[in-house]
């Protein structure tokens, strides 16, 4: 079980996962879901690929596109060549030992699907994602990918918040850090930590790190039980306009105290709002 999101912002491309692999559907462990890769030697492209499904067969099928990229000539380092090379492996690795399983499209079975992002100092860089052996770009309009247990609900988050696919990093980071939250709150077998990489359109890769993302939770909580509350009142137009306006001013002390605790936890050294900043900024572009 897994939740797996890949989200446009206006720097690249943001990848994160939960953290919680099961084995034999009763061992709980955890495990990292995000792959990233460096091809200095043919080019200085570079690959992050995150998976759902059968942990095992998904790490192979990642591995294998790992080997193909690198073995490429450097002039067809290009994005639209690196996609290429990754399709058509997938596809013949889903002829090789997906479809011909006994246990294909099964529970249990060896069925995954990858979100991957590609870069190439020719052409930039792009988001995809598969289902079986068909790949797709997800673009402006789509502005995220997801897959895995925990993919209906975190769609149904990402659409009320992800207005656009131009998001700052800080937000961006706030969007997933709160849709994984919330998932592995109410979605069986989403769980552990959480992990981020951040994908620059200049080739820049942060490191893959798991973060406390317990600064959302204040947040989230609090907020999302306010503004219910003013819903309910604000529709009761038996309500006095005075009471809506206080019940508004209260949300706004509210939200004013809890953004100041933030501050002070984000001051304090190690705090997890500072920590997630730090890692998802602190970037260097590679040398081609």
């Amino acid at each position: 079980m897994t939740i797996a999101c890949g989200l446009k912002f206006s720097e690249g491309v943001l990848v994160s996962a939960d953290t919680e692999m099961t084995y034999g559907g009763e061992l709980k462990d955890r495990a990292s879901k995000i792959f990233a890769y460096e091809f200095e030697s043919n080019g200085g492209g570079r690959a992050v690929f995150t998976y759902s499904g059968a942990a095992h067969y998904a790490k192979m099928a990642i591995q294998e596109c790992e080997r193909v990229l690198r073995q490429k000539p450097e002039e067809e380092m290009t994005r639209l060549g690196m996609l290429n090379a990754v399709g058509n492996h997938l596809y013949e690795f889903h002829h090789r030992h997906i479809y011909k399983h006994p246990f294909y499209q099964a529970i249990g079975g060896p069925d995954f699907s990858l979100i991957l992002s590609l870069w190439s100092r020719h052409d930039g860089l792009g988001l995809y994602e598969t289902s079986g052996d068909a790949m797709i770009e997800v673009v402006d309009d789509d502005m995220y990918a997801c897959t895995g247990a925990g993919e209906t609900l975190a769609r149904y988050l990402l659409h009320s918040l992800m207005m656009h696919p131009h998001h700052s990093l800080v937000d961006i980071s706030t969007i997933a850090t709160f849709v994984l939250a919330e998932v592995k709150s109410w979605v069986p077998g989403c769980g552990g930590g959480s992990e981020l990489i951040s994908f620059g359109k200049e080739g820049e890769l942060s490191g893959v790190g798991w973060f406390d993302i317990s600064h959302v939770d204040p947040f989230s909580q609090a907020f999302q039980q306010s503004m219910k509350q003013l819903f309910l009142r604000a529709c009761d137009l038996e309500q006095p306009d005075k009471e809506i306006a206080e019940h508004i001013g209260m949300l706004s002390m509210q939200i004013e105290a809890l953004r100041n605790h933030c501050k002070s936890e984000h001051q304090r050294e190690g705090g997890s709002l500072r920590n997630l900043t730090k890692a998802l900024t602190d970037r260097k572009v590679k040398k081609h």
